[in-house]
């Protein structure tokens, strides 16, 4: 951790932000003092539940050895061996066809290998694609922080790796960027529209349906979904909290659904009564649910990290007769049956994390750095799609019912000093 905030501070200092920042670190007279003058949010933001949470104080990545720039030994046939986390599930398959579909427009060749969640075979799966002397790793890892010295090894062949889906959080690993919607960040913006749904005055019960337990796309969607709702409540109960604090409030929040189910905030006047597991399935959706619904008989609100979750949740409120009295919230994927229901006034809201998007845009990177359309040698660790919840009053704009997923514009890369500038609003 002191390495970290040690890097965080050297970065901050030499970008020359902090004095835009609500922390005078510009005035500090030593990178010790600035260190202890970060928000305390801000030293976390390694840990599963803050996943994409966006920090203004990130470190220049510029002097870590890639293995960019890179010369693909066919510039119109770049080889590309794709590292997988599992086939299981619609979502991915989709991924895989339309990263296959952009790949052959551009003429290059996807070598994809898939791990099952199996972090040593992941690990020779990099043995693999070094050995076959691709021009271009992509990895969705099995384990965030094993996968780095598979990076490593990569790089040290000559070999550059970016991230689809999987998000890294170690600045100093020595990949380009990972790819991905920013579980954290779709979850505050669905958060934040629930909480609008809702009297801040009165009483909100919610129970919570997470994918996976301690997998950082799950934790970062929920633990964002919370901070939004919490965040909006404090603001519409006349609580001025800078943004930090109130991120690190609903942290600590959540932490304590993690820990014990259970998390009441008077100030928010919120309180979370159940968290279950819904394996990112329709069927486990619906059981958590019914479960909630049954132990539970004051919840109004049950909020799902994805949408298969959701629309299982929708069909057990349906099914108690509940469908007035208790509603359902999304942050992610944005898939067209969801999307319908928001449309229709049903589900409060979805997010973004279309698997086409996902695919398409991992490849479209590939070609742009390839083609010096975009420059990879200071990308932050973690490269977002934009983060936005889809809702009854959006909606048009992203539905489309010839599409599987919502409409979406293509991605912006950004380097860390726009990147920073971004999030200060500069």
């Amino acid at each position: 951790m002191k390495k970290f905030l040690a890097l965080l501070t050297t970065a901050a200092l030499a970008c020359g932000m902090l004095a835009a920042s609500p922390v005078p670190a510009a005035a500090a007279e030593s990178t010790e003092a600035a260190a202890e003058d970060i928000p305390e949010i801000y030293t976390l933001i390694n840990e599963t539940s803050l996943a994409g949470l966006k920090s203004p104080y990130i470190p220049d990545r510029s002097d870590i050895d890639k293995a960019w720039p890179k010369e693909p030994k066919d510039k119109d046939h770049i080889v590309i061996g794709w590292a997988e986390l599992t086939m299981s599930g619609s979502w991915f398959s989709d991924v895989a066809s339309s990263s296959e579909a952009k790949a052959k427009e551009y003429g290059y060749e996807i070598k994809r290998l898939v791990a099952e969640f199996d972090p040593v075979l992941q690990s020779e799966q990099f043995d693999t694609f070094i050995s076959q002397g691709v021009d271009i790793i992509v990895v969705n890892p099995c384990d965030a922080m094993a996968v780095i010295a598979d990076i490593q090894r990569a790089v040290d062949a000559g070999i550059p790796v970016c991230t689809s889906a999987g998000i890294l959080t170690e600045s100093d690993c020595p990949l380009l960027t990972s790819i991905a919607s920013s579980p954290w960040g779709c979850g505050f913006q669905a958060g934040r529209y629930i909480a609008s749904q809702y009297d801040s005055s009165e009483k909100l019960t919610s129970g919570t349906i997470i994918g996976v337990l301690g997998n950082p796309t799950s934790e970062g969607r929920v633990n964002g979904m919370l901070s939004g709702i919490i965040y909006q409540r404090l603001l519409d109960n006349g609580f001025t909290y800078d943004d930090p604090e109130a991120y690190l409030i609903a942290y600590n929040f959540y932490q304590d659904v993690v820990n014990t189910g259970h998390a009441f905030n008077e100030e928010a006047n919120f309180e979370v009564v159940s968290q279950l597991v819904g394996d990112w399935t329709e069927e486990g959706g619906m059981s958590a649910a019914e479960d909630m619904l049954t132990s539970h008989s004051d919840i109004q609100l049950i909020v799902a990290e994805n949408d298969w979750m959701g629309l299982g949740a929708q069909r057990a409120i349906d099914n108690a007769s509940m469908t007035d009295s208790v509603k359902v919230g999304c942050c992610a994927d944005g898939v067209v049956d969801a999307i319908e229901q928001v449309k229709d006034g049903i589900m409060l809201c979805t997010g973004c994390n279309s698997a086409y998007e996902q695919g398409e845009e991992v490849i479209e990177f590939i070609h742009d750095i390839f083609n010096g359309e975009v420059d990879p040698s200071n990308l932050p660790i973690a490269s977002y799609f934009p983060e936005m919840a889809i809702t009854g009053e959006n909606v048009d704009q992203f539905y489309d019912p010839e599409l599987a997923y919502f409409k979406y514009e293509p991605m912006t890369f950004k380097s860390v000093p726009e990147y920073i500038a971004d999030i200060l609003g500069e």
